[in-house]
């Protein structure tokens, strides 16, 4: 994955947040750099907790053209992980059974602190959304390849993006 896109703030933001991602015989590969590195990473194994865009969360959705279906994955800094499928927008929510559990790989620097995912999936998609929110000191920060003008609203399809996807 050398095709890094930068993660826009909406309205306001004080990190830098790169992303990437492929889909390569079966697995998909995600990658999150955050600058600075003010950031907590927790010592705990991996588990599946609900909610994590309430607190530092990474975030990657993927949906195929023609079908309202879509996915959304979150990840947070302390290994905690959810896979959840909607029918349609905002609506349906249902975690996705999976057998194999995300491998996370954090790295650290004086500067940054990357993330790095990878599990099995053979779900084709051909657009999707990468996004952030982390927990700044005026509140919640909001980062995403594309925003609309009012909120910011990952969910919206309109914004996801086929670039940067080397499958």
């Amino acid at each position: 994955m050398n095709n890094y896109a930068p993660l826009i703030p909406f309205k306001y933001g004080k990190s830098h947040i790169s992303a990437a991602v492929s889909l390569h015989s079966g697995v998909l590969n995600l990658s999150y750099n955050i600058t600075p590195a003010q950031l907590t990473i927790g010592q705990n194994p991996p588990n599946r907790t609900g909610e994590l865009w309430e607190k530092n969360c990474l975030e990657f959705f993927c949906a195929q053209k023609g079908s309202s279906q879509y996915y959304e994955f979150n990840f947070s800094l302390e290994h905690e992980w959810n896979i959840y499928r909607f029918d349609s927008y905002r609506q349906g929510m249902q975690e996705v059974k999976i057998t194999q559990i995300p491998k996370m790989r954090y790295i650290m620097s004086s500067d940054s602190v990357e993330l790095k995912i990878s599990l099995p999936w053979d779900t084709q998609f051909d657009k999707f959304q990468l996004s952030a929110v982390l927990n700044g000191p005026n509140g919640q920060e909001y980062y995403a390849l594309a925003h609309g003008e009012d909120v910011a609203d990952f969910h919206n399809r309109q914004l996801f993006s086929s670039n940067y996807l080397s499958l």
